[in-house]
């Protein structure tokens, strides 16, 4: 596994004392199941508290991997509610005042949290899931996780459309036979308004369904490894292990972990995300430094540019301290692809023409386009006899993405902008 792959643990374990874990990696928009885990607890040896710790080694959970673990079923309660896109410490706010009226049970017994599943730019609104249980419920899972390190403790409900956007079906319970007529449950399917709704689930052989029917963990990203010659009941018993790790690897993980249910210090992984070692910090400082070469020459793209220089900033700052987080080498690589698959290409027509009507004052209107070689030849009419064409010769001056050499000539009825396209030199990015 490289350095820049990404692996999330999904752990579970229910009222029986079952447990069930997955690890799944992430390459692209497409994730495999690396290993799975599943272990009966005793109550007389520790139960779950005692069984759960020995998942990592039989996972194979690495120092970096994500650890996101949860009871399964639906103790914990959910609500999904619209709410105006302010910042998660304003939402915390004005849930405190309202919690009461999403849950019948008295705001004082209650452990709860949130989660913003959505954000909505054209309707101006966010969708928050609310999610709370008992305080003695809460104080199971404490005791149940016991020394075990985790990044999140969450229910596999808080996030079942984290990744997989079709209707979820989450086991309640099974019968001693673990037959699957016996299995009962819920399905939580979003209405039309995007909102996560819950329904007691009368037809298990829902083909529509993640977590039941003959294929239970079918999604069409998710190659399923070790699990896929399963029976389909043992399948089943995974599928929200499953979950949880796919939330293990979404971007917005860091926002989550502020605004959901927060874990005892003691809980969480002590990781080294310090590289001690020169070559380690040169290695991710020529990167960056390749970026910030890059980025320079990127007019057309401003904001992508401006967002690029301040990631890199900070990093070329610990880069020199030999401080890296892991973290952020990540994001580094994510940036490097950004920059190789979006950025790394000859200027076309449409960029350049894009870029000088952006530029054009109101009073000027093309009439003619050329783009030959690195060369744009445009021609010019003013609506306003007053204007100056050195107006446009100190505009487009100021173009980084153009040279400095702007020629400007105005006859009798037309103004000629010839424009030269920086030559972008090869930068050398260490791998």
């Amino acid at each position: 596994m490289g350095l820049f792959n990404k692996r999330a643990a999904g752990l579970c374990w229910n009222t029986k004392g079952e447990c069930f874990g997955v690890v799944i990696a992430k390459k692209g928009n497409n994730y495999s199941v690396v290993s799975h885990w599943s272990e009966k607890s005793s109550s007389s040896a520790g139960g779950v508290a005692a069984t759960l710790p020995s998942s990592t080694a039989a996972l194979g959970v690495k120092e970096e991997d994500i650890v996101v673990a949860g009871e399964m079923g639906i103790r914990c309660s959910f609500v999904d509610v619209k709410m105006p896109p302010i910042t998660p410490k304003e939402m915390r706010q004005s849930l405190t005042y309202s919690i009461g009226s999403y849950f019948p049970v008295n705001p004082d017994n209650l452990h709860w949290s949130f989660k913003i599943s959505n954000k909505n730019v054209e309707e101006n609104k966010s969708t928050v899931r609310v999610m709370a249980m008992k305080n003695t419920y809460w104080d199971d899972w404490i005791d149940a996780v016991g020394s075990m390190k985790v990044d999140q403790l969450l229910p596999p409900v808080a996030v079942v459309d984290t990744v997989i956007d079709t209707p979820i079906f989450i086991l309640s319970k099974t019968d001693s036979s673990g037959t699957e007529e016996g299995r009962k449950g819920f399905v939580l399917a979003k209405d039309e308004e995007g909102l996560l709704k819950v329904a007691p689930s009368l037809d298990i052989h829902s083909e529509d369904c993640f977590g039941i029917g003959e294929d239970p963990l079918y999604f069409e990203n998710l190659d399923l490894g070790p699990i896929e010659n399963l029976k389909e009941s043992t399948q089943q018993n995974f599928s929200q292990a499953i979950l949880l790790a796919l939330h293990g690897l979404e971007t917005n993980l860091k926002q989550d972990k502020e605004t959901t249910f927060q874990i005892p210090k003691s809980m969480a992984p002590k990781r080294n995300v310090l590289t001690s070692t020169i070559c380690s910090a040169l290695a991710v400082y020529l990167l960056a430094l390749g970026i910030f070469q890059v980025s320079r020459y990127i007019g057309t793209r401003k904001k992508e540019a401006n967002s690029i220089k301040s990631a890199t900033a900070k990093i070329l700052d610990d880069a020199k301290k030999k401080t890296i987080d892991l973290k952020k080498l990540e994001e580094l690589q994510e940036i490097r692809t950004e920059i190789e698959d979006k950025l790394f290409r000859p200027a076309s027509p449409k960029d350049v023409l894009s870029l000088i009507t952006a530029n054009l004052p109101d009073e000027y209107y093309l009439t003619s386009f050329q783009f030959r070689g690195d060369k744009a030849t445009c021609k010019v009419k003013t609506s306003d006899p007053a204007a100056s064409p050195s107006q446009l010769f100190n505009i487009f001056k100021k173009v980084d993405f153009f040279e400095d050499d702007v020629q400007v000539d105005q006859n009798s009825r037309d103004i000629t902008l010839v424009l030269n396209v920086l030559k972008k030199p090869v930068v050398e990015v260490t791998p």
